[in-house]
């Protein structure tokens, strides 16, 4: 099991060397708080993989959302929720009604783990955590409830990025026109990525330089990564192209194993 507590993530800090962290599907955490009229920011559970198991200590509504669907729920005290297995995708956001109350670190209650900092201990959630829930309150927030992500064939939008021009046009043209599958090895830092190999058009190396969330980074290998919500802050690889912020929830929905392919945003 990997769950951990995000919101939308932690701004303003890049230059220390923190990233933003926060959900890995922005837009699921969206979706989840509005569907309960949490604030758009309140802190969730995002689960990978599998679900955890929760009791519940007092009544409450809650909202899970994910590749599958969403729904709403309410649970009673004393009461233990268990959920089926993901059918599709690799996260899900399991919000409750007021958020989940741990300490604010440095604008943001989004664990990261790396740092240690954040969430419930700055850690992943083990068996036997406790989590507070704050009170909703009577002013509920009114937002649209924004929809599942989804494309045919997990087409991902890119942009070019600053060293596109290090590649040849063989290697720009295995990255739009290939398949890629994701690695085993990826994780909330970045996402693997296997495949034909990128050819480079020198073997110049780069001063590092900075780097976001959807950045794509090729090392030597010639593999691309994509850079994801806990991401360092600068890299020394040649970055060909940067995702659209929009299709960075479809990423984030990928399993290990499964195949997408890149196209260049119009």
């Amino acid at each position: 099991m990997y769950t951990t507590v995000q919101d939308a993530g932690r701004f303003g800090y890049l230059r220390y060397g923190l990233p933003p962290s926060g959900a890995m599907d922005r837009g699921a955490l969206e979706m989840a708080n509005a569907l309960l009229g949490n604030d758009p920011n309140a802190a969730v559970l995002e689960a990978t993989g599998i679900f955890p198991v929760i009791k519940c200590s007092r009544r409450t509504r809650l909202a899970v959302v994910s590749a599958n669907g969403f729904q709403t729920l309410e649970a009673g005290a004393g009461e233990v929720l268990r959920f089926q297995p993901l059918e599709f995708g690799y996260r899900a956001y399991l919000a409750f009604a007021g958020g989940i109350d741990v300490p604010v670190v440095m604008g943001s209650r989004s664990t990261y783990v790396p740092g240690k900092l954040g969430g419930f201990e700055g850690r992943v959630l083990r068996a036997g955590d406790v989590l507070p829930i704050r009170d909703q309150g009577s002013q509920l927030h009114v937002a649209e409830v924004p929809g599942l992500a989804g494309r045919a064939g997990n087409a991902i939008r890119v942009i070019p990025g600053p060293e596109a021009d290090w590649f040849d046009c063989g290697g720009l043209n295995t990255f739009l026109t290939s398949e890629f599958t994701v690695s085993s090895k990826s994780d909330r830092t970045g996402i693997r990525l296997e495949g034909a190999a990128l050819s480079f058009r020198h073997g110049r190396q780069m001063v590092s330089a900075g780097i976001a969330f959807g950045t794509i980074q090729v090392p030597p290998s010639g593999q691309p990564m994509v850079m994801m919500a806990d991401h360092p802050t600068t890299g020394g690889y040649p970055r060909i192209g940067n995702v659209v912020q929009e299709d960075l929830r479809l990423l984030a929905q990928l399993r290990p194993g499964e195949r997408l392919r890149f196209r260049e945003s119009a």
